[in-house]
């Protein structure tokens, strides 16, 4: 589980063990089939286990959280993440502001690398979260 989870917060741990255990109706968990059953009820069935994450993004204000909203639908197309010059203008101090937000409020994690600063989500599950919305 943990490789599939790959990100070590306890929260997002607590909530899949509880979508797994509801879709076994309380047997153990024997297989990485379960692991991902139980990704899949969490993102299906309980849809909203990140909406107040979703929704605090409007305590910043409606520009920015609109900004910040449209970035991380841009950068969870990938797992990898995206390049920070894919993201808009590199001299665009707004775009700046929202990512450093968004890390500091542990959405995604900048990354530096061959090909410049990158930004992905922390979690894969919060990544998943964001790619249906």
């Amino acid at each position: 589980m943990l490789q599939r989870v790959r990100c070590h917060i306890p929260w997002y741990h607590d909530q899949l063990f509880e979508s797994i255990l509801q879709a076994k109706r309380g047997s153990s968990i024997e297989t990485p089939d379960d692991v991902d059953r139980g990704i899949e009820r969490l993102l299906r069935v309980n849809g909203s286990f990140l909406q107040h994450a979703y929704d605090r993004l409007s305590d910043h204000g409606a520009a920015d959280a609109q900004g910040m909203k449209s970035l991380l639908l841009k950068i969870a197309k990938t797992e990898t993440g995206s390049l920070r010059r894919t993201l808009g203008s590199v001299r665009d101090a707004v775009i700046d502001h929202q990512l450093d937000v968004l890390c500091d409020e542990g959405y995604l994690t900048p990354i530096v690398g061959d090909g410049g600063l990158r930004y992905a989500f922390l979690s894969p599950l919060v990544r998943l979260w964001w790619c249906r919305q």
